[in-house]
């Protein structure tokens, strides 16, 4: 491999050149540009445990920013800096990420820190074509133009680093001759680390690891096992609070070997900080490799410069300071390359093509092209000396690629010389800008035989075509279709304004379920009735079971049902005749009961719109496409859109992860015909609930893997949320900022971090859609084995999974956002990978997976569902975190919808009436804890929630009667500053998401995954 660099001289050059001013451009178009500003923004941890150090960056870069304002800006522009305190939370800097968007317009995202936290929002930014520079972080996954086309990392990659540590290690005879070990942090950090020395052919006698947040309490158990095997040189891959840690617990153990540390973990006045007088002692002689000159070298006039930019701003000069101001240098000369009308295109490509040309304290350029985004890919190796200052050890650098393969190589790169004198600093100091459930108590023993009837209502004959329902009146009547007799219920209002709401109901199960079930689960109310199946008693320890009714709904709640009376609106809903995924039964119902209203069971109706919640989503939007001239609009809620392929396919993800992970008796799919499968869809269900309800004290899994961090596993390889109810995936117990982590750990409280706490959402999160995976396929099964005539040995399973690489269902994203948390364990060494290769050991095999019967496919394909098709006025809602039905449904559909219509014909398909819309929770967080508490309290937090944002089909009563005008607005709009009209009704309502270029995360296909 060869490296090319265009040298030359660099200069520093005179304030105003550092300055960049020249005359005042012309207006830009692109949000964060105005005639005299520059809006950009960055999300950092300015406080928690990773803020030392790292909280300096962006309070150093804003010094650099207040000195070119001062001496006239870019291109007459000055820059305004937005910083948001992230807290090394990826939670939190979604929430930053989408303030420094939506309400501070920023042009650009810069120096945006952390892989968990960027790998968070980086898709988004790239997305929406905000320019996304000089991330803060070494992870090689930023290096991506093809997938990130936005995004800019400055400093070289971690394995870059890796590659060149493996390099000097080889060539310098005392070090080649050591023991070496090595110890890494967890997640994208460490792996990069392993690859870089993999490819440098580095081997290590011991490797040990820590996850991110550990570092808060001593490392005694790595240091131990790196003593007991005799390393002699232990190579550390952590941040500098890690360092700190490390180094400390070494000397307090008697622990002496030679270090080497990275260069973002080598900062010596964050080590003085924790390390207090000890620190000289114990950073002496640790060999740490650098992309920066020396920040002592003040022989060097871009240090000079920089130090003094931060002397008259006041700050500490360290490490941080001088790559803060070092990088905000770098991002102005690239903000006056790209010309004075500045567009975020400009900006690209003048990164892209100009970036070599840069001047800054780096000892090598940057390499910016269209191929590649890595800036800096060079290091030299230094020794830190007793007054905490790294030493140059070799004249030449070492380059090195983010590939998996090739070491790094020797160059001779001659250091940059200013050729004009810097001038002096004008005054001024900157100033920092702030900113359980319980289940089951008993497991399954063998079920004995239990009905399977279905309770009905009352058959009656329609009423004729002259009694139509009277105004204030409630009509009721059974509708019958070539499936069987269908309830009906009409709702008059007092005054009626012509238009007829037909709601079809969600997925009610079709199969008596005990009372130990069914109430954790909540289905043992509304339209699931006590009923008495004696052999439950045995197992149960009651007969009381529940089972779902086929009565008509008319409305999602008794709230919005009198809200719409109350407007005029005429409310119908049918029942079907069968219950499970009935979505023939529930198109034939509510297509009946059209008729019936068409025929007189509602006096001059003037339009009928359609809607329904979940499995009525698709009902409802299935009777819309199919009904074009009878339905006027249709409104789908929270709808199992994709069908019930992708439904399921989402279950077997989760379910089949827990059977190689957590319980391996579980059933999962192909359940046996009849009487015995539903048993075994019973123990399923038992299994997984019994072992959610004991999770808190049972840290490992039947299967021997950690029990958390396998059922996080399973929730984000199907696609499910990270937050619930209760737990917002962000709220840390205030105990640990009053206790200290010791302490609260001690103490029993709870969540410790972000990562715990999505950890905890998910155990309720799998616990919902568990219920649907099993009682729900059993069903389907069944309904499968009837329509096809199946003999009772023959395999109904329609979901097929045999050749599905699991592993790759885990998105880049989530892998570091949440690679600490599925890493926090010492159950097993290398946890994440450890449960992926568990899965992926039996691709391919037809009898550890689950093969599908070609024609189950077949017929569940042939079940009635929507295709897509713009046939009438739609407008969708759903929850952004729901757990049985993800939003990514809904985003999937509405792709389909709007690539329907790209195909009309222009001159005749009309305006298009199509939109989705998404409702969040609140922005700060709902987890509440009762004073002292050592868990959320699910009550307060429940109430803080406020039905918006979360679970499935969960909103409030404002929420759904906006939807309801916001359709019928848009299925009256003649133009399209109509149907814009009618689309701002529903986004004017609390908790409507009004970010209009919002995704919901894409659903996963275990089908593609291979």
């Amino acid at each position: 491999m060869r490296f090319k660099f265009a040298t030359g001289t660099v200069a520093l050059g005179t304030a105003a050149a550092l300055a960049l001013a020249t005359a005042l451009p012309a207006q830009a178009a692109d949000p964060g540009v105005t005639n005299n500003k520059i809006i950009i923004g960055t999300t950092t941890p300015l406080t928690g445990p990773a803020a030392p150090g790292y909280k300096d960056i962006p309070v150093a870069a804003q010094a650099y920013f207040n000195y070119v304002n001062r001496n006239g800006g870019v291109n007459g522009r000055q820059i305004e800096l937005k910083v948001f305190d992230d807290q090394y939370n990826p939670a939190l800097t979604k929430k930053g990420t989408s303030q420094l968007i939506l309400r501070d317009k920023i042009f650009a995202m810069y120096g945006a820190l952390g892989t968990p936290t960027h790998s968070a929002v980086v898709q988004d930014l790239n997305r929406r074509g905000i320019p996304d520079v000089f991330v803060n972080t070494g992870g090689a996954s930023f290096d991506n133009p093809k997938k990130y086309p936005m995004t800019f990392p400055y400093f070289p990659s971690y394995i870059v680093e890796s590659k060149v540590m493996g390099y000097y290690m080889a060539n310098d005879p005392v070090l080649n001759a050591k023991k070496k070990c090595l110890f890494y942090q967890d997640g994208e950090f460490g792996d990069n680390a392993k690859v870089g020395f993999n490819a440098a052919g580095t081997k290590f006698e011991t490797t040990t690891s820590y996850f991110s947040g550990q570092q808060v309490a001593p490392f005694t158990a790595q240091i131990t096992k790196l003593k007991s095997s005799g390393c002699e040189l232990v190579v550390f891959f952590g941040v500098t609070s890690a360092t700190a840690q490390l180094l400390g617990t070494a000397a307090r153990s008697g622990f002496a070997p030679t270090w080497m540390i990275t260069s973002v973990g080598s900062d010596p006045s964050v080590l003085r900080g924790s390390l207090g007088a000890a620190a000289g002692t114990l950073l002496k002689g640790v060999y740490a490799p650098s992309f920066l000159v020396p920040a002592q070298d003040t022989g060097n006039a871009y240090v000079r410069q920089m130090q003094a930019i931060a002397k008259a701003a006041g700050l500490e000069w360290n490490f941080y300071t001088y790559y803060g101001i070092n990088t905000a240098y770098v991002l102005a000369q690239a903000l006056k390359a790209a010309g004075k009308n500045l567009t975020r295109a400009g900006l690209v490509k003048a990164l892209e093509t100009q970036a070599k040309n840069f001047r800054s304290a780096a000892i090598v350029p940057m390499v910016f092209s269209s191929k590649s985004h890595q800036g800096l890919t060079g290091y030299f190796m230094g020794q830190y000396n007793a007054d905490l200052d790294i030493e140059r050890l070799t004249s030449y650098v070492m380059l090195a690629t983010s590939s998996s393969s090739g070491t790094a190589e020797k160059a001779n790169i001659p250091s940059s010389r200013p050729d004009q004198k810097t001038t002096a600093v004008t005054r001024g100091k900157a100033k920092r800008k702030n900113m359980k459930s319980t289940f089951m108590r008993r497991g399954i023993v063998a079920v004995a035989a239990a009905s399977l009837v279905t309770i009905g209502a009352p058959i009656v004959s329609p009423a004729s075509a002259a009694d139509a329902c009277a105004l204030g009146a409630t009509c009721e009547g059974a509708l019958t279709g070539s499936l069987g007799a269908s309830p009906y219920t009409i709702k008059m209002p007092a005054q009626f304004n012509g238009t007829v709401l037909l709601y079809s109901h969600g997925y009610r199960v079709g199969t008596p379920i005990p009372a130990a079930l069914a109430v954790p689960l909540g289905l043992n109310t509304g339209a699931y009735k006590p009923t008495s199946v004696p052999a439950f008693a045995a197992a149960f320890g009651t007969d009381v079971a529940f089972q779902a009714s086929n009565e008509a709904s008319v409305a999602p709640s008794a709230a919005v049902e009198a809200n719409l009376l109350a407007q005029g609106y005429a409310l119908a809903g049918a029942g079907y005749a069968r219950q499970g995924w009935a979505t023939n039964e529930g198109v034939e119902a509510g297509e009946n009961l059209i008729k019936y209203i068409n025929g007189g069971g509602i006096a001059n109706p003037k339009k009928i719109m359609v809607w329904g919640d979940s499995l009525g989503g698709l009902i409802s939007q299935t009777i819309a496409e199919q009904n074009p001239g009878k339905v006027a609009g249709s409104l789908p809620s929270c709808g199992v859109m994709e069908g019930p392929l992708q439904a399921y396919s989402t279950a077997m993800s989760v379910l089949f992860t827990w059977k190689a992970l957590i319980a391996p008796n579980l059933k999962v799919a192909n359940y046996s015909a009849g009487q015995a499968g539903y048993v075994e869809a019973l123990t399923d269900l038992g299994t997984v609930l019994t072992i959610l309800g004991g999770a808190a004290t049972t840290p490992v899994s039947p299967a021997g893997f950690p029990l958390a961090q396998a059922n996080l596993l399973a929730g984000l390889l199907g696609g499910l949320p990270t937050k619930s109810n209760v737990y917002d995936g962000q709220t840390v117990n205030p105990a640990f900022a009053q206790l200290g982590t010791l302490a609260a750990l001690g103490g029993g409280f709870a969540p410790s971090s972000a990562g715990a706490s999505s950890a905890v959402a998910m155990l309720q999160n799998v616990g919902g859609a568990a219920a649907l995976g099993i009682l729900g396929r059993y069903e389907l099964e069944q309904r499968v084995r009837t329509i096809g005539g199946f003999a009772p040995t023959e395999n109904a399973n329609f979901n097929d999974n045999v050749n599905v690489v699991y592993s790759k269902l885990l998105s880049d994203e989530q892998r570091y956002e949440f690679g600490d948390v599925l890493n926090a364990t010492t159950v097993i060494t290398d946890p994440l990978n450890a449960m992926l290769a568990r899965l992926d050991s039996t691709v391919g095999s037809t009898t550890a997976r689950y093969p599908a019967n070609p024609k189950a496919v077949a017929i569940v394909n042939a079940l009635a569902a929507p295709k897509g098709v713009y046939s009438v006025p739609t407008l969708m809602i759903s929850t952004t975190f729901d757990a049985i039905v993800p939003s990514g449904n809904q985003g999937a559909f509405m792709d389909k919808v709007t690539a329907s219509y790209a195909k009309m014909n222009k001159k005749t398909r009309g305006n298009f009436k199509v939109a989705s819309f998404y409702t969040i929770p609140p922005e700060d967080g709902w987890t509440k804890f009762a004073p002292g508490g050592r868990a959320p309290d699910a009550a307060l937090s429940i109430a803080a929630l406020g039905n918006s944002g979360v679970g499935h089909c969960v909103y409030t009563p404002e929420q759904l009667l906006g939807a309801v005008r916001g359709l019928n607005a848009m299925v009256n709009a003649k133009t399209p500053a109509k149907i814009t009209a009618a689309k701002r009704i529903v986004y004017a309502v609390p908790g409507v998401n009004t970010d209009r270029l919002y995704l919901p995360d894409p659903l996963k296909k275990p089908l593609l995954a291979r």
